[in-house]
């Protein structure tokens, strides 16, 4: 999980909030074992009516504006009751595409697992600029 590694890029005052798939599920020892205050705010789309029953439910179809919603509402109600969040990471590798609406939505960075591993891979295969001799 990324949440300690988006911790110490915030400014002091600030901190990480989790969305995840199942607020549920996601114990106090699954975050220590990940190296994560189990205070650090945490909301699920438990919730919503579509993103947790496709997704928890390995269905194959998915109604992608509401499971767009469902994300849009947990990631408002995780702004609502953390005023000193500054940055959202998304536990779950299937909200990737949705982390630019959250993005624009609250006005705060998302970090995700696609976007972890992208960053990871840029180190591996950097990009090749021009020559500049």
């Amino acid at each position: 999980m990324q949440v300690p590694w988006v911790e110490r890029l915030l400014p002091r005052g600030r901190t990480v909030g989790i969305l995840t798939v199942s607020a549920r599920t996601l114990s106090p020892s699954m975050l220590r074992a990940a190296g994560v205050d189990p205070a650090t705010p945490l909301e699920g789309t438990d919730a919503g009516a579509e993103f947790s029953r496709v997704i928890l439910g390995d269905l194959d179809i998915m109604d992608v504006d509401a499971a767009r919603r469902d994300l849009l509402a947990a990631a408002d109600r995780l702004v609502e009751h953390h005023s000193d969040l500054g940055a959202i990471v998304m536990e779950c590798t299937n909200m990737s595409p949705f982390a630019g609406d959250i993005q624009r939505a609250t006005g705060i960075p998302v970090a995700t697992p696609y976007g972890f591993v992208c960053w990871f891979q840029s180190m591996l295969e950097p990009r090749c600029f021009a020559d500049i001799r």
